[in-house]
């Protein structure tokens, strides 16, 4: 081995010295460059010769040896053979170097012709010289016949099909994941850490819910792909734009501006989804689901979000989809024009990142102050976040359980907005019934509201009375007010699994999120990704692929140099590009863990009993215990619980599942004779 490692460093040190001494030897050796030309162009045209039977003569000039000429004229005799109308600029191409690589790529497209003649057939568009070099240069110069003949071989591969192909490849293997997480529900055995969760037969029951689950996603998968090949091989998405343009010409007019168009192709496109989205969804809440002790959600609020939802797309989306599709089409920056387009996005984003919490969040769900449910536990909480630097009044309780029963806590720490938020069903697992206690207290406002109205009315009509005096009264007045109301907020108190330790808990973990930077952090991943998928844009912006994959390409091969291309382009990356971009989800799910590992070691580093709560979140969420590694290195962006509480160092509390059995057997109780006095009331109404 010491004898070749020496040959080799002999030969590195000596091979440039030899190449100088001999360089004339070398520079004679290519005189037999135009033999070799030769001997290669009559092997190639013999093959020829034998497989398309064409003369020799079509396909090379043997007097002037032009072989840019000889390859046109045998490109134009197929192609017309083919019934392909095709023109070649003649004397183009003839530099250096250029015809092997042409004579290569040619080669391969009329064999490609020859052998797949019925995807030929079913894609053959009338090419013009024009089109194709727009579609390589975006521009009139000259072409090289490398890339005019990788330019029609690229626009005669079937794409539609190697489209579908791809999603289709990519469909079976998420699918094959899936369904390993469905046989690892269905294994009878039953992990350790189930005995400090839930009773065997509740993981039983759990389990076989998440089969349902994971069955009936299965489904819709299948159906879903069905759909989205029969969009692409159909070719909906420009009829929709067609049908889009006839409405603007109609009530617009003619003249009217591309953006117009293109702004009601995707209301359109928004209403199609939505229309063939709504019977799965209907079927998925209200029969799938309609068992499920975590599916709380009413006709009427099913329909009010699906209705919210539709319109708050149309209000972000269109003006986010016109000014980018503006900014992509201006060209900003030259070559780096896509970056532009990141940053108007990116711009977006982080506004919308301000405004959601702010103005939309609200449509979506009641927040109500903490301090107005309960100030022992506002108090408690408040302490907690300011002694670990998280300084905020701004603890809300948002009204999740009117939609499900998860139970979970977050936190808002971005952009300059700061906000603590508890599921209100999280409170109900600490004993607090917040929706009967906050009827109470607007109950009592208004009452005090009205109160202080008929005084200022008393007051009006009566002699005014010496100061001293009348501030005596209204001190007492007041106190007594107070003493009242203070009376009132008292929360009623219900069965309670959980602490307001634990609650502490649950948001140290999030408060860890916020020291550790995770938020900016998953951002900036976010963007990352964002970022290729523009860079992939301008890659795909001039080529024909994506719009030849939905149907962009009128008669000639054609399409529109603004909002045609881009339209199309911006398609195949949501369509097709980031499907296929979930091959990567194992990164950032990967990210996503750590984070969680690292706001756990945060919780655990402050003193608090993550485990505790963590298991109690499970419980009540029924949350898998035992999943699948493959499926979750794939999906799960939090680890396994018992991973989880290992690295806490949890030892564990048995008690924790008769606890919860206790609870739920009491709060069966507490609802029944809810609903029995609510009951009782309507019949009341109903009889006066």
């Amino acid at each position: 081995m010491q004898l070749i490692s020496c040959a080799n460093s002999i030969a590195l040190l000596l091979g440039p010295l030899i190449i100088v001494i001999y360089s004339s030897k070398i520079r004679e050796m290519f005189k037999w460059k135009a033999f070799l030309k030769t001997f290669l162009i009559f092997v190639a045209t013999t093959l020829i010769k034998m497989i398309f039977s064409i003369t020799v003569d079509q396909f090379v000039d043997n007097e002037s040896f032009n072989f840019a000429q000889g390859l046109a004229a045998f490109v134009e005799s197929v192609m017309d053979e083919a019934g392909i109308g095709f023109a070649i600029q003649k004397g183009t191409g003839t530099e250096s170097r250029v015809w092997t690589t042409g004579w290569t790529w040619s080669l391969c497209f009329c064999l490609f012709v020859r052998l797949f003649p019925v995807f030929v057939e079913a894609n053959r568009p009338e090419f013009k010289i024009d089109s194709v070099i727009h579609a390589i240069h975006g521009s009139t110069e000259i072409l090289t016949y490398t890339s005019l003949s990788l330019a029609l071989w690229m626009l005669m591969l079937p794409w539609p099909y190697i489209a579908v192909g791809l999603l289709t490849a990519q469909f079976v293997l998420f699918y094959y994941i899936n369904d390993r997480q469905i046989r690892r529900h269905k294994n009878p055995d039953t992990p350790d850490l189930v005995q400090y969760v839930m009773t065997d037969e509740e993981y039983k029951s759990t389990n076989e819910q998440l089969v349902k689950n994971k069955t009936y996603a299965q489904k819709t998968s299948i159906i879903g792909l069905v759909i989205q090949i029969f969009m692409i091989l159909s070719k909906i998405y420009p009829k929709i734009y067609y049908i889009a343009g006839d409405i603007i010409t109609k009530y617009i007019g003619a003249n009217a501006a591309p953006f117009w168009q293109t702004s009601l192709f995707f209301i359109l496109q928004t209403l199609l989804e939505e229309v063939i989205s709504l019977p799965f969804s209907l079927y998925h809440v209200f029969v799938h689901a309609k068992d499920s002790e975590f599916n709380k959600t009413s006709g009427a609020q099913f329909f009010k979000d699906l209705i919210f939802n539709f319109v708050l797309g149309i209000v972000m989306g269109i003006p986010m989809y016109l000014g980018l599709f503006w900014v992509l089409d201006q060209h900003f920056g030259g070559d780096y024009y896509w970056l532009y387009g990141f940053a108007f996005f990116t711009g977006f984003t982080i506004i919308m990142q301000v405004l959601y919490p702010l103005f939309i969040m609200p449509f979506v769900n009641k927040f109500t102050p903490l301090k107005q449910i309960d100030s022992d536990v506002f108090d408690k909480v408040n302490q907690f976040c300011e002694k670990l630097g998280f300084k905020t009044d701004n603890i809300v309780v948002m009204d999740t359980s009117k939609r499900d029963s998860h139970s979970n806590a977050m936190m808002m720490d971005s952009f300059g907005v700061r906000r603590i938020i508890l599921f209100d069903s999280l409170l109900t697992l600490a004993g607090i019934d917040t929706k009967a206690k906050d009827n109470k207290f607007q109950e009592k406002i208004e009452t005090k509201q009205l109160d202080q109205n008929k005084k200022q009315d008393n007051n009006d009509g009566e002699q005014q009375k010496p100061l001293f005096d009348q501030q005596n009264e209204n001190q007492k007045e007041n106190k007594e007010e107070i003493v009242e109301i203070i009376e009132q907020k008292e929360p009623e108190r219900r069965p309670a699994v959980i602490s307001v330790d634990n609650i502490c808990a649950v948001l140290a973990h999030e408060i860890g999120h916020q020291k550790h930077r995770h938020i900016y952090q998953l951002l900036i991943s976010i963007l990352s990704q964002v970022l290729f998928f523009f860079w992939l844009f301008s890659v795909f912006a001039k080529s024909p692929i994506f719009p030849y994959i939905y149907g962009f390409v009128d008669k000639d091969g054609n399409t529109d140099k603004e909002y045609r291309q881009i339209l199309a382009v911006l398609l195949g990356i949501m369509g097709i590009a980031i499907p296929l971009g979930q091959f990567m989800s194992p990164l950032w799910a990967w990210v996503t863990r750590h984070f969680e590992v690292v706001a756990d070691e945060y919780a655990k580093n402050n003193g608090q009993d993550l485990g505790t709560a963590l298991v109690i979140l499970f419980q009540q969420n029924l949350k898998d215990l035992n999943p699948d590694p493959l499926y979750s290195f794939f999906y799960d962006n939090h680890p396994p619980l018992r991973d989880r509480l290992k690295a806490l160092n949890w030892k564990g509390d048995a008690s924790l599942v008769q606890k919860r059995s206790d609870m739920r057997k009491l709060m069966k109780e507490i609802e029944e004779k809810e609903q029995k006095e609510i009951q009782r009331k309507k019949d009341e109404q109903k009889r006066k």
